[in-house]
This record gives structure tokens, sequence and C-alpha cells, in this order.
């Protein structure tokens, strides 16, 4: 049995890196009602979001989510156990054939097909030069809610990150235990993002529900805290990347010389990986900005979310006003993302 586990394993992690973002996108859209449901294509998730809208006291609208919930955990097995193997040994001439390989161009074209197109279908939308100066003003209380909740959940999701990363690198690591819970911790997080959105919000009203939380019920903290859980595990992804790229020689260098505790690593290693964690924090903020299946749950009594907002004017086809809100929206995300995603790359190069 061990032999065969190992050998489904090693076929799963053969898998082409494109194939590979194109399963993991795949499950993290399953999960979400929103994208189809515009499409008017019944999904399982939208009978989900549906069932514990009207009904969420009803254990039959949660047992009909198992199929997803199945899903996502052998999805999340799958990527934790990738992540916590062995790294391989990849020779610098396939790293360069890699880099110059078809699969390259078409993750641009796939890119600008999702990103820049639509951008460009909304722009030729709006027939006013002043509709997102006035959709700034109409719309500023749910926009500064949301820009809030988001920085909050990427800083947060970032400071995870590093906890993970300390974690991995740490003496307590090499215990069987430790790494076992380390480990658990990754899955349940990588799961809990490629699970239905609207569980999971769920989830944190029914908890919030208790005697000794109720008084924190109508605030925004389950908010958060649901963002955090289903958007931390690029975060943790990335502390374990920063783990598996030390080496074996600077761990040891970093135990005798005392930078094990948390102000060695502070002075010694975070300078190395902070510009990826911040990148994957705004990753992270990112997400939580977009977010609808979480937050339609568990938004605090009297305010609204600037995606529920947008939501709001596809279904009463306020086009102007949405063209502008997503070119908004979408246009200062893609040039944060931009941004990150250089200063990821600059921090690399240094290190």
């Amino acid at each position: 049995l061990n032999e065969y586990i190992q050998h489904v394993c090693s076929a799963l992690f053969a898998v082409p890196p494109g194939v590979a973002a194109v399963a993991v996108v795949g499950l993290v859209v399953l999960g979400s009602p929103v994208p189809l449901h515009v499409a008017q294509i019944p999904t399982q998730a939208m009978a989900v979001w549906i069932g514990l809208t009207q009904d969420p006291n009803n254990p039959v609208h949660w047992l009909r989510g198992w199929p997803l919930l199945l899903i996502a955990a052998i999805g999340a097995s799958v990527i934790t156990l990738k992540l916590t193997s062995p790294p391989a040994t990849i020779e610098p001439a396939r790293i360069a054939t890699r880099q110059r390989s078809p699969a390259t161009m078409f993750a641009a074209i796939a890119w600008a097909l999702s990103v820049i197109a639509p951008l460009i279908l909304m722009a030729t939308h709006i027939h006013e030069a002043n509709s997102i100066v006035r959709f700034v003003k109409v719309s500023r209380e749910a926009i500064l809610e949301s820009v809030i909740i988001a920085s909050c959940v990427g800083a947060l999701c970032a400071m995870l990150g590093a906890c993970v990363w300390i974690a991995a690198v740490s003496r307590l690591a090499c215990r069987p235990w430790a790494r076992a819970a380390l480990i658990g911790s990754v899955a349940c997080l990588i799961g809990s993002m490629i699970s239905p959105g609207i569980m999971i919000g769920r989830a944190f009203g029914e908890l919030f529900q208790m005697r000794m939380l109720a008084n924190m019920a109508d605030s925004f903290l389950p908010l958060i805290l649901a963002h955090i859980a289903r958007y931390a595990a690029p975060c943790v992804i990335v502390g374990l990347l920063l783990a598996r790229a030390e080496a074996q020689s600077l761990r040891e260098t970093a135990q005798l010389d005392g930078a094990e505790s948390m102000r060695g690593f502070i002075g010694a290693r975070l300078p190395g990986g902070i510009a990826a964690l911040a990148a994957s924090g705004i990753f992270a903020a990112s997400m939580s900005l977009h977010d609808i299946d979480t937050s339609v749950i568990i938004q605090p009594p009297g305010s609204i979310s600037l995606a529920q907002m947008l939501l709001g004017y596809l279904h009463f086809a306020k086009t102007e006003e949405l063209c502008s809100g997503v070119l908004l929206l979408v246009g200062c995300t893609l040039c944060v993302t931009v941004a990150a995603a250089w200063w990821s790359a600059g921090g690399r190069r240094e290190a």
C-alpha cells in the first residue's frame, strides 16, 4: 500500500506546471458560485448558497455541499503533500528551457483575455467622462470599508505566512507531532480556500452566535476572520517555500549564531523574504476586496462591500455604474499586484 501511495503521488507531482495551475484555479472556481451564476449556469455551489441563505439551520443544506468539501479535501491534501515533499533537483538547462516554453505564451494570452480584454470592453461602455468620479462619490463608504477590511486581512495573512516560515525552520519542526500539526494547519487553510465560501462564512456566523462571542457578532471581526480563513493559503504557501529555499548550512549557522529567536529571525532571515510575504499579503487583500460569497452571509448590519454593490449594479442592469466600478476596482488591483510582483522579484534578485 505504501508503494502504491508513493507511485500515485509521484504521478500527481509529475504534472506539468501549466496543467497544475489550471487544476488549482479550477478547484477554486468550483467552490465559487458567483461566476457561473452570472452566466446562468446552475451549480452545486449555488444550490448550497441558496439553501444556507434561506434555511441555515437545516442540516440538509450543509450535507448538500459534501461533494465540494470532498474535492476540496483531496485537492488540499495533494497540494500540501507537494509542498512538504523533498524538493526535486532541477538542472539549470531545464529551467532555461521551461522559461522559453509555449506554456509561458499561453499563460500570457489567457491572462490578457481574462483581465485586459474585459477591461477594454468595460471602458467602451462608459459614455460620460466623470462616471468614475461619480461612482467614487456615491460608493465612498463601501470603498472605504472594503479597503480597510482588505488591508487588515492582507496584513494578518502576511504575518501568518511569516509564522509558518518560522515554524518550518525551527528545531521544533523536527519533531513528528509538530511537523504533523504544521502540515495539518496548512492543509486546512488550503482546503478552506477551495471550499465554498458561503459555507465558510456561515460557519463563522454560527460561531459568533455563541454566548461568549455574541457581543462581537455585529462587528467586522467575523468577516475579517472568515476572509483570513479563506485567503491565507497563498501566504502560508509562500512561508513554506521560503523555508524550503533555505539551505541546510544556513539553518545550522543560524542555530550556532542564535538567529532562531524572534529578534534573530527578523534581523537575519526576514529581509530576504519580506518582499515575497508582502506580495502574498497584497494578493490576499485583493481576494478579500473582490469577495462576495463569504461576505454576503456575515456582513455587519447596515454595511455593504464594494463587490456586493457591483453585483447589485449587475442585477439591476446599471451598466454605466457597473463598468465604472469594475474599471476602478480591477484597474487599481492590477496596478497594486503588478507593483507587488515587481517588488517581490527585486527581493529575490537581491537575496
